[in-house]
């Protein structure tokens, strides 16, 4: 039977919304949500623990919009909607209803961030009492840092790892049909930080979050788990997490290898690659549109091999790119470039950097 921690969390409405500590299946206290708020996590303690972990998520399915920035006066420029497409059936357990994610969107809308899940099964609200009730937590990382924060719901109670670093949750689970709303969470401590409106559609939900409730600049990254009385059942994306903006700086391996990709088009324009989604080794990248991808970029760590970190890409793009990738902690730097007008080929660079001494690798 899996431990459960004594913490919890209490929204202004007074109910409970406990989380377990431990693996699957979910234990549900009397009337309690089955899942637990974990006692403070950090990061370090997690590193220390998971030695290996390799975020291979490329396989979901992100898109953009470039109607909208989705951040506040001053910061970086980009897509305002994005979305995480989840495969039907890809449920975790069978337990009871299956609550099965279609898409995770996340999208600013003036000054809040509007977030949507999609089903393929009709849901119906935590405390409708019914079998296709909806549990779960939105895991937002508000400063898209993966070494602050704690521990992603989906790192903690399954074997899928997002590397997301949560500042905020928003709490499925607390909704009440009294006023309509969810409590988001502060990560850390449990502290209700406010309740938001959320309205249920069949087989949707959405809900808007006051920006000035997140803090920081308005870029965010996110990634959902969600399940019914019984367990946890889906995840989406399924690796990694959804990036609403790339930020101002793309860092792999652990924030070790600096990442600078800049392209040139056929008219002479040119730019930098806008990130769409990242894991703690991989990064995808989109050049003039935010629905067509160009590229990805891998940095492994291939030390136990042959003790090298290892540099893969594969784009589908004809333009002049260059990928710089710079190691941190020893400043040595590769740099990768397709010229304008040949179709790029993939890059496997297994001696890319021999610097696995260093930092204490």
């Amino acid at each position: 039977m899996p431990e459960v921690s004594s913490s919890s969390a209490v929204s202004q409405h007074g109910s409970v919304s406990p989380r377990i500590s431990a693996a699957q299946p979910y234990l549900r206290p009397p009337g309690a949500s089955p899942f637990h708020f974990r006692p403070p996590r950090r990061r370090s303690w997690w590193a220390a623990g998971l030695v290996v972990l390799c975020l291979l998520a490329v396989g979901s399915s992100l898109h953009g919009d470039t109607s909208d920035g989705l951040s506040q006066p001053g910061a970086a420029a980009g897509p305002s909607k994005v979305t995480a497409g989840d495969a039907i059936g890809d449920v975790l357990a069978a337990e009871g209803m299956p609550q099965d994610v279609t898409r995770l969107v996340a999208e600013r809308r003036d000054d809040d961030l509007h977030l949507e899940l999609h089903f393929v099964d009709p849901i119906s609200p935590a405390d409708s009492g019914l079998a296709n009730a909806l549990y779960g937590f939105i895991d937002l990382d508000t400063d898209q840092l993966a070494s602050t924060g704690e521990l992603a719901t989906v790192d903690y109670l399954s074997d899928r790892v997002s590397g997301l670093g949560s500042d905020v949750l928003v709490d499925l689970g607390t909704y009440s049909a009294v006023d309509r709303r969810v409590d988001v969470v502060d990560a850390a401590g449990g502290e209700v930080l406010a309740r938001v409106p959320t309205t249920f559609e069949t087989r949707s939900l959405a809900l808007d979050v006051p920006l000035a409730v997140l803090g920081g600049d308005g870029l965010l990254s996110t990634v959902a788990a969600v399940g019914n009385l019984l367990a946890m059942t889906d995840v989406v994306p399924d690796g990694g997490f959804l990036a609403t903006i790339a930020g101002e700086e793309v860092v792999l391996g652990g924030g070790r290898f600096r990442l600078d990709v800049t392209w040139q088009d056929f008219a002479g324009a040119s730019g930098a690659g806008t990130l769409v989604f990242q894991s703690d080794d991989s990064a995808v990248f989109w050049f003039f549109d935010a629905n067509n991808w160009e590229l990805m970029v891998k940095v492994i760590d291939g030390c136990a091999f042959n003790d090298r970190f290892w540099v893969f890409s594969a784009a589908t793009t004809n333009v002049e790119f260059n990928v710089r990738i710079t190691d941190l902690q020893t400043g040595t730097v590769r740099s990768y470039r397709n010229p304008l007008g040949v179709s790029a080929a993939a890059v496997t660079d297994t001696a890319a950097f021999a610097t696995c001494s260093a930092g204490g690798v």
